[in-house]
């Protein structure tokens, strides 16, 4: 057999075997391009691909751990008082010696006003008085200074910490600073270890709206 006929009877095999799917798409393609619109995928690539909403890429973005309302772990307050108001919570770990901490507390504070979020700064310095020097720099020990809805508490060390911390996931990764989003019914939904960011405040904010 020559190596031309070996040719075309290869090429009329396989091409045989894919001429319809490759028609339909070419058909597909055309008809996108009359109507100004990009071609849809394929069936088969849609039917595995499963459409990623808006919010749910955000939240990924912003949570290094999320959970469900069904899914969420509880979080126990030390002391109710802890709550300074009704709605969802955002729990703020931080400590005076902590530059990144320091440095976003003032913004968190803006974000707690204009969201009308309840705020809570959770301090995890080894010694009482170095929480009371940092607030006191920062103001956040002054209710005046501070939004209506924050507060600022120090978490002593011990199992009372320990067991304050593990819902919140802080004990898996223990960096400073860290987010906790609590929602109305005191759960935790959100855990960000690290700083926020000045660009993700709109995508926080409706979040929290969210809870």
């Amino acid at each position: 057999m020559s190596r031309a006929l070996f040719a075309c009877l290869f090429v009329g095999c396989t091409g045989e075997a894919r001429a319809p799917l490759e028609r339909v798409q070419a058909v597909e393609t055309q008809q996108a391009a009359s109507l100004g619109v990009a071609a849809s995928a394929p069936a088969s690539q849609a039917a595995s691909a499963r459409v990623e909403t808006h919010q749910e890429a955000t939240n990924r973005k912003l949570c290094d751990r999320e959970y469900t309302a069904k899914d969420a772990p509880k979080l126990a307050l030390p002391n109710p008082k802890w709550r300074a108001g009704p709605g969802p919570l955002w729990v703020n770990l931080w400590a005076a010696w902590c530059k990144p901490c320091v440095a976003e507390i003032p913004e968190l504070a803006e974000w707690s006003r204009e969201g009308g979020f309840a705020l809570l700064f959770v301090s995890l310095d080894d010694d009482e008085r170095e929480w009371k020097q940092g607030t006191l720099k920062l103001g956040i020990d002054d209710p005046g200074k501070r939004p209506p809805l924050a507060t600022s508490v120090w978490l002593e060390p011990g199992k009372g910490r320990s067991t304050f911390l593990r819902p919140l996931g802080f004990l898996d990764t223990p960096n400073l600073p860290g987010q906790a989003l609590i929602d109305k019914d005191g759960r935790v939904r959100c855990f960000r270890s690290g700083a926020i960011e000045s660009s993700e405040r709109a995508a926080f904010l409706a979040l929290m709206k969210t809870l």
